[in-house]
């Protein structure tokens, strides 16, 4: 969950502090050890995509 976000962006995106389950599992469905001062890298998806639209989504970034 969303908890913070920095009105000014810096050079490499936006500041934001955020709430993290106690299971931290990727989308290929493996399990990070949770350690203080790990750093993430967030996408944030505003929009409704149906599946299909979100596989397209992801086919075009590994693309690019």
């Amino acid at each position: 969950m969303l908890d913070y976000i920095n009105a000014i962006p810096t050079d490499s995106g936006c500041l934001a502090k955020i709430s993290i389950p106690q299971n931290l599992i990727t989308n290929y469905k493996k399990t990070i050890q949770y350690r203080t001062g790990l750093l993430f890298q967030a996408e944030i998806i505003t929009e409704n995509l149906n599946l299909l639209e979100r596989l397209f989504y992801n086919l075009r970034k590994m693309v690019n």
